[in-house]
């Protein structure tokens, strides 16, 4: 294997260079049978301590798996993988009589998919423990704490990193560009070596509070709010999806942190309220102002932990920036800086960054959507209602995309927003 990458043959030369074949001299065609049968009980209980029907203690476990044992199964796109798929490259080529006259480019070192023998189904553990209790006639509260465990969660591992090189974490040559990373790796004559594994774990904890009035006086009212805590060694935003992989697959525990879809707090809060107003007027009084309803959906969240990423004009295995000591995260909340950009330094040659995953947080939401209703009645059985719906009905500006990427020319900036104020109205026809 040459240095810019290419392989030059030798008299020993395998193109297979130990590949192996699901179905073949032995392999199962589903090449692991190691996990084929799963556990998953579940476990529930509802008790009234106090015999009178207005207060209950309830809880539960259980476990769970995904349906497949891994969104990113390697069976999907290994028939990529050599010698089954391979192109060929023309250097030169003279058209329209290019195979004749033009020339081959030089065997570079092919990347790879691949799947760890250990490969089994993502588990989900669920667990709740709940307290509710009436007050009066209508008004219910609860207190809840509430949980989930991710175990075998699924995740790409480039097995073929270029080794550690003490005491730094890779060659620090690869910087340079003067030399193809992989001929550092363990396995010669590949390149990346992206392997389906399932090592990744996930958990969240919450604290869930919830007031509901549900009928009186003409008016239905909810309030829930949640603080709760999502931690993880996976990054991304969806759970079972095979990320890119940690950034240093021999030190996968320092991705270990709060998720990009951690949000400390949430409240919400929804009402529907018959308007009192009119209710008893006839004519065209009572046809034009009685028998409205109007509704209202409030929430508010704090922002999404955010990933420190890393964009540098030269080479390098980093994916995330240096902490710099000192510098707090916290920055002017501006569009033009959102968080302060000077917390964050491009790390050495031959080093990962140490900045921590999901240390910056994003802008939170801050919405009220509104509707004015009423049903104009025809028949019996027939009527019309007319909706008059308003999202975001203040205007309010929520930003919700932040550049984190250390070496963008928009690196800190707020570059993204939600929808501002829309009205929507429409008449429905029942019958």
């Amino acid at each position: 294997m040459n240095a810019n990458g290419t392989i030059t043959p030798t008299a020993n030369y395998d193109p297979l260079n130990g590949l192996v074949f699901n179905g073949v001299n032995g392999i199962p065609l589903n090449w692991t049978t190691q996990h084929e049968y799963y556990w998953a009980p579940s476990v529930g209980f509802a008790w009234d301590p106090f015999g009178d029907g207005k207060t209950s203690l309830r809880g539960g476990y259980g476990i769970t798996y995904t349906r497949v044992p891994n969104a990113g199964d390697a069976a999907y796109y290994a028939g990529n993988n050599p010698p089954r798929i391979e192109t060929l490259t023309l250097i030169t080529p003279q058209f329209p009589n290019a195979v004749g006259t033009g020339g081959v480019a030089p065997r570079g070192a092919p990347s790879l998919i691949s799947e760890d023998l250990d490969i089994q189904s993502g588990q989900i553990q669920t667990y709740s423990l709940t307290l509710e209790h009436q007050f009066g006639a209508n008004w219910f509260t609860s207190i809840a704490g509430a949980g989930n465990i991710g175990r075998h969660v699924g995740e790409y591992w480039n097995r073929n990193q270029p080794l550690p090189d003490p005491p730094y974490d890779y060659n620090p040559i690869i910087n340079t560009g003067k030399v193809y990373r992989y001929v550092y790796a363990p396995y010669l004559g590949y390149g990346s070596i992206n392997t389906s594994t399932n090592n990744m774990n996930i958990y969240w904890n919450a604290l869930e509070i919830n007031v509901r009035h549900p009928v009186g006086h003409n008016l239905f009212l909810s309030a829930a709010y949640t603080w709760s805590h999502a931690l993880s060694d996976v990054r991304g935003t969806a759970a079972f999806s095979n990320g890119a992989g940690p950034q240093d697959v021999y030190h996968p525990g320092n991705d270990y942190g709060s998720t990009n879809y951690n949000t400390p707090n949430t409240l919400a809060v929804s009402a529907v309220w018959a308007l009192p107003w009119m209710q008893g007027a006839k004519g065209l009084k009572g046809l034009a102002l009685g028998g409205w309803k109007y509704s209202d959906i409030t929430i508010l969240y704090s922002g999404f932990s955010l990933d420190p990423g890393l964009s540098l004009p030269y080479p390098t295995l980093a994916n995330r920036p240096d902490r710099v000591t000192g510098q707090s995260i916290q920055g002017p909340k501006t569009v033009d800086q959102w968080f302060n950009t000077d917390a964050f330094a491009a790390p050495q040659d031959g080093y990962f960054g140490n900045a921590g995953p999901g240390t910056i947080r994003g802008p939170g939401l801050v919405n009220f959507d509104m509707a004015f209703y009423k049903d104009f009645a025809i028949t019996e059985r027939h009527k019309i209602e007319f909706r008059a719906e308003l999202f975001n009905i203040f205007n309010h500006t929520n930003f919700n995309a932040v550049n984190t990427t250390y070496g963008s020319g928009v690196y800190g900036q707020l570059v993204g927003a939600a929808d501002p104020r829309i009205a929507e109205f429409a008449l429905r026809y029942e019958f």
